[in-house]
């Protein structure tokens, strides 16, 4: 259990690693003067050298649903996907949108089904 642990964690600190290396690459120079950014905060933030401004990564807000009605849930399914693959249902949180409305949206949206709490 340990090994799986360490290696769960592992991949955690390399994702982390890699999307912050992905930002970084992608946001070498400042929006508001131009001038080049500079990694600040321990790499978590970057910084322009010119106006100080300064830029974090960008998260999205997101949500995973399990639908279910009593003893019975509803999964997702994808055509592409081999057979006996199904997903819970996601998606993104749209600018002003409550959590709540986006679960109501998705589950729409993704299944034709509308949800009433």
């Amino acid at each position: 259990v340990c090994d799986d642990l360490a290696a769960d964690d592992f991949a955690a600190l390399l994702a982390t690693a890699r999307g912050l290396s992905l930002w970084h690459r992608s946001n070498p120079f400042c929006a508001k003067c131009g001038s080049r950014t500079v990694p600040c905060r321990g790499g978590r933030n970057r910084q322009c050298e010119s106006c100080r401004a300064r830029y974090r990564p960008r998260l999205d807000a997101s949500v995973i649903v399990l639908v279910v009605s009593g003893s019975r849930c509803l999964l997702g399914r994808k055509p592409e996907w081999p057979k006996g693959r199904y997903s819970t249902l996601a998606g993104f949180v749209e600018f002003g949108e409550t959590l709540e409305e986006c679960v109501a949206r998705e589950v729409q949206e993704e299944s034709g089904v509308t949800v009433d709490r």
